[in-house]
C-alpha cells in the first residue's frame, strides 16, 4: 500500500501522542510507528507533488516536535506547511489552527 494512503488510514491512531495529553510523545508505539512512514514523506515529495501527504507531514511534525522540546524543528515544520498552504482558503479550520498554534512558538 502506498505511503501516502496508508498514513491517512490511519492519521488518528498515528497521532495518539498529539491527540491524548496522558501519551508519552516520544515513548509510545504511535509515535515510534509513524515516524518512518512521515519521514519517507517529507524526504520524498511523491507522485503527487500537490497533494495532501506532504503539506500534512509538515503540520503533524510541528506539533510532536514542540511536544519533545524541539522548538526550532516545531517552527520550521509551521513554516513549510504555511509556505505551501499560502494560497489556501483562509477559513480551513486546519489552516487556522495552524497559524495559532505557530503563533505561540514565537
Amino acid at each position: 500500500m502506498y505511503t501516502g494512503s496508508l498514513f491517512f488510514a490511519h492519521t488518528e491512531r498515528l497521532f495518539a501522542f498529539i491527540y491524548y495529553p496522558g501519551v508519552e510523545p516520544t515513548n509510545n508505539i504511535s509515535e515510534r510507528t509513524i515516524r518512518t512512514a512521515v519521514q519517507k514523506i517529507l524526504d520524498h515529495r511523491g507522485i503527487s507533488p500537490t497533494g495532501l501527504s506532504w503539506p500534512l507531514a509538515h503540520l503533524g511534525t510541528a506539533p510532536a516536535a514542540a511536544l519533545t522540546g524541539d522548538a526550532a524543528k516545531s517552527r520550521k515544520m509551521y513554516q513549510a506547511f504555511l509556505e505551501l498552504w499560502k494560497d489556501a482558503d483562509p477559513d480551513i479550520p486546519i489552516l487556522i489552527e495552524a497559524k495559532a498554534e505557530y503563533a505561540k512558538l514565537r
